[in-house]
């Protein structure tokens, strides 16, 4: 396949067989980006583990330290009280069974992430086929299926990511990926971010080195 100008020009700053400091690779990382909107940094892991196996998935959600660059917008799926806290810590939309009708009779997607409490799963569930191709059906593991709104609310805008395996049938099938920012969000932050990454060495066996508290839990040591 043929690759671009600006693609040549890019590829030949990166050196594949070194392991860049971490200030050096957020650094190329913007100096790379040829692009004249806000591009997008994508991190890609390989974690070595069999998809096909239940005890090796890999799902979960973490805080970006810095946010992600983009307002997210929330809509909550709660009743009562704490649909009142829902509103109360920031989230655009909060209904439930109205919301429901309106998503599926309107297509209503004005919205980057959707939380629910427990007792509200009977009926977005309904849902599932409408808002699971989107990504955007609430999880227990990401945490967008809680009692506590208000927290899953003010995590989502600060820049709560998702992460997991890709699907089994892709040739990165042992790998995770997960958009992380926007380019000129790295630039404010790319200092603090570098700083606190040397405080751990996780990240020697990542395949390009990136702040180690973005790292999950699941991180090989």
């Amino acid at each position: 396949m043929r690759k671009g100008k600006k693609y040549v020009e890019s590829a030949k700053l990166i050196d594949r067989s070194k392991l860049y400091d971490p200030a050096e690779a957020l650094n190329t990382v913007i100096s790379t980006a040829k692009a004249k909107f806000d591009e997008t940094v994508e991190l890609h892991v390989k974690l070595g583990v069999d998809s096909r196996h239940a005890d090796q998935q890999v799902r979960g959600a973490i805080v970006l330290p810095h946010g992600t660059g983009k307002q997210v917008r929330v809509l909550v799926f709660a009743k009562g009280p704490k649909a009142e806290e829902a509103a109360a810590a920031g989230a655009e939309y909060v209904g439930a069974e109205d919301m429901v009708e309106k998503i599926t009779k309107e297509n209503f997607f004005d919205y980057d992430v959707v939380i629910a409490t427990p007792d509200m799963m009977g009926i977005v569930g309904r849902l599932g086929k409408i808002l699971g191709p989107k990504g955007l059906m609430p999880n227990p593991k990401a945490g967008t299926v809680s009692m506590d709104v208000a927290k899953a609310v003010q995590e989502s805008k600060a820049g709560k990511i998702e992460y997991r395996l890709d699907r089994p049938t892709s040739s990165t099938a042992r790998s995770a990926r997960r958009r992380l920012a926007r380019r000129s969000c790295w630039t404010t932050s790319m200092r603090s971010l570098a700083r606190s990454s040397r405080q751990s060495r996780r990240l020697r066996r990542a395949s390009m080195c990136v702040p180690a508290s973005w790292l999950p839990r699941w991180a090989p040591a």
